[in-house]
C-alpha cells in the first residue's frame, strides 16, 4: 500500500524543485540580485498552491544554502549547448548531448518550445 503522505510534497519541495529547472532563477539567486518578493508571486502563479509568505520563505532558505562552489548554471547551459549538434528537419529539432558528461543538469529547462 502505498502512503497519501510520501505522495504529496510541502510548498517549500515544489519551490526548490521549480527553482532548479529554471537555471535564470538559479543565477539570481547565486548572484544575490534576486527580488525574493517577485520571484515568490511568479512561484505562486507557476506551482498554484501555497501562501506567498511561505513560498518567499523557501526562496530565502534557497538562497542561503547556495554555495559558491556550483557555477552558474549560464556557464552550464553554454558549456552544453557548446558541445551539442542541432539538426532541423521539417520543423523538427533533434539536439544530441551526451549526457554522461553534464550528470545531473535538469536538461529539461532546455525543452521549452519555441515559439
Amino acid at each position: 500500500m502505498i502512503s497519501v503522505a510520501n505522495e504529496t510534497k510541502s510548498v517549500a519541495q515544489k519551490v526548490r524543485e521549480t527553482i532548479q529547472m529554471r537555471p535564470s532563477l538559479l543565477d539570481a539567486l547565486k548572484l544575490d540580485i534576486a527580488n525574493y518578493s517577485a520571484m515568490a508571486r511568479l512561484l505562486q502563479d507557476e506551482i498554484g498552491e501555497g501562501s506567498l509568505e511561505a513560498i518567499k520563505a523557501a526562496i530565502i532558505r534557497i538562497s542561503e544554502e547556495i554555495s559558491d562552489k556550483h557555477g552558474l548554471q549560464e556557464e552550464k547551459v553554454l558549456s552544453i549547448l557548446r558541445d551539442t549538434k542541432v539538426s532541423l528537419q521539417d520543423k523538427i529539432a533533434v539536439i544530441n548531448v551526451q549526457a554522461s558528461r553534464y550528470g545531473s543538469f535538469p536538461f529539461a529547462c532546455l525543452l521549452n518550445p519555441v515559439r
